[in-house]
């Protein structure tokens, strides 16, 4: 009967999370920062790098902050994983670069097609990147899942912040879906100019996925609490 009290709790959390799965999504996808602030359908959590230390690596498969970076190499096929630097600046003085093979802790952009895929640890409706990269450099792509992916012309848009200190420019990728999901996929199209670095990603949790996991804690702490008093 125990048994069975736990296997019943642990399907209901499971039918729960599996309700808040994506299914088929409707996206619309932003350049402007603000404009997908305004869109998103509750608070930004940010990730600007500032807790790291410069040149700390992140592998390939590897977590940063709860985020889990998966690198592909494009046409260059160096890309190892992905440094920490100071070296360009960023919003806090930290972004996120390439380890091209080159002795660490030597930070390059990502280029040649390069990708870099982030995973949250939990289930989103809205994610951007800010992307550091030079104005007509190429084409930038955000794909959602495995979505075909949006793009960016830098010779089209206007950068989304110039950094007062350094004048580098940020272009911004974004997306708010009315469906959640987990990943987004940045990349260059360009296997001749398209460098870039990551400045800052922002995502929206969904709350559904929040409540499972609170309720799920909550539904341990009782068991835990009875199992206790039947010793």
């Amino acid at each position: 009967m125990k048994m069975n009290l736990r296997f019943q709790t642990a399907a209901a959390a499971c039918a729960l999370l599996l309700a808040a799965a994506p299914g088929h999504a409707a996206e619309t996808y932003f350049t402007s920062s603000s404009d997908f602030a305004a869109a998103a359908p509750g608070q930004l959590l940010n990730e600007d790098y500032s807790s790291g230390y410069d040149g700390q690596a992140i592998s390939n498969g590897g977590t940063f902050n709860g985020i889990t970076y998966t690198f592909t190499p494009g046409s260059s096929a160096t890309l190892q994983g992905g440094l920490i630097t100071s070296y360009f600046g960023g919003f806090n003085g930290f972004m996120l670069g390439a380890n091209q093979g080159n002795s660490l802790p030597e930070v390059d952009p990502f280029d040649g097609t390069d990708s870099v895929t982030l995973t949250f640890p939990y289930w989103v409706l809205a994610a951007g990147v800010f992307v550091d990269a030079g104005e007509e450099t190429g084409d930038y792509t955000l794909a959602l899942g495995a979505n075909p992916p949006y793009s960016l012309d830098s010779t089209e848009v206007s950068p989304d912040y110039t950094d007062p200190n350094s004048e580098a420019t940020y272009f911004f990728l974004g997306v708010v879906s009315d469906t959640p999901f987990t990943t987004i996929t940045i990349s260059s199209t360009d296997p001749d100019n398209g460098a870039y670095l990551i400045a800052g990603v922002e995502s929206v949790p969904e709350p559904a996925t929040m409540s499972v996991l609170a309720s799920g804690l909550i539904g341990l702490a009782a068991i835990a609490r009875r199992r206790r008093r039947r010793r």
